[in-house]
């Protein structure tokens, strides 16, 4: 990336790759020191939570439009709004009115099956890296449901805190809860302005999520961890009909969620699809999701009979 931005001429751009602090380098890097650097931090926090609440409004309304393109329309109008007011501040007045548009989608009241994507974090939630799955699975009649983002930040605050009073680091442990609240505060302030425009209003409950999973895999333990846990937390709840497990191809993680899914599927007796991506078109990927989204209406009409 470096190199690509240096041949553009973009030799004066940083890139910022910040993950839940490990060491006090993490805050002398990103120059979190001073109040300049905390408050851009800040900033872009609330970006990254305010844009995961702009997606779920239009992932829950896109299925059912009545007037193509429209729930794509909102979130990009008021996603290009949230970028323009991070520096000077006003998210929460974006978010009010972006969800009155939201809700003021016409759409159509008819049940669809309700598919979890799940997986690696980058794969799961950038579409052209995984060959578009959301608009395909809504194509072939599913709605679909995901983690938000900032989900991943306060997973890795939490196994950075566990890691640091392990090591003897109390500075770090704080910090790390310090980070954790941050987020939770971010939800918490966002979260209300979208609730009402929301059929499945949801916040991230880290501990609960290693729980669900701690019977199938080590809960904390990464990637896999959060898919099984956010999948069985679906299921307790009855929201979803099936679930697209999707992984970088050879991804250690990915492939032990494989496994584990496996062994989801046999208890819960709800499909599973899992989908290794490589960055090529897959001819057979059409074919597989085909059958799935047939088994996942299955299922979501025999939980409507029973």
């Amino acid at each position: 990336q470096r190199i690509i931005l240096d041949e553009l001429g973009y030799k004066d751009v940083p890139i910022v790759s910040p993950g839940a602090p490990e060491s006090l380098e993490f805050y002398r890097e990103y120059d979190m020191a001073n109040p300049t650097g905390v408050l851009t931090f800040l900033r872009a926090l609330q970006g990254v939570v305010a844009i995961d609440f702009l997606l779920k409004m239009r992932r829950e309304r896109r299925p059912y439009e009545v007037n193509r393109g429209e729930a794509d329309k909102v979130y990009h109008k008021w996603l290009k709004k949230i970028c323009d007011t991070i520096d000077r501040g006003g998210i929460d007045s974006v978010l009010q009115q972006a969800a009155k548009e939201f809700n003021q989608i016409p759409v159509r009241n008819e049940p669809k099956p309700r598919i979890a994507i799940v997986g690696e974090i980058f794969v799961r939630s950038h579409e052209y890296s995984n060959n578009y799955l959301e608009r395909r699975v809504e194509q072939y009649g599913g709605e679909v449901v995901t983690p938000p983002f900032y989900e991943w930040g306060l997973h890795t605050a939490g196994t950075r805190r566990m890691d640091a009073i392990v090591d003897g680091k109390p500075i770090i442990a704080w910090l790390t809860k310090a980070w954790e609240l941050v987020f939770k505060y971010l939800e918490r302030r966002f979260g209300r302005h979208v609730w009402s425009a929301l059929k499945y209003p949801e916040r991230v409950e880290i501990p609960k999520i290693w729980g669900n999973a701690s019977r199938y895999v080590i809960g904390w333990f990464g990637e896999t961890g959060l898919s099984i846990g956010d999948v069985i937390n679906w299921i307790k709840r009855g929201e979803i009909d099936g679930v697209i497990n999707c992984l970088p191809f050879t991804c250690m993680p990915g492939n032990i969620a494989v496994a584990a899914f496996k062994r989801v599927k046999e208890d819960h007796g709800i499909p599973v699809l899992n989908v290794a991506l490589d960055g090529l078109e897959q001819g057979t990927l059409e074919t597989r999701l085909e059958t799935f989204m047939y088994q996942a209406k299955r299922h979501a009409e025999r939980c409507r009979r029973s």
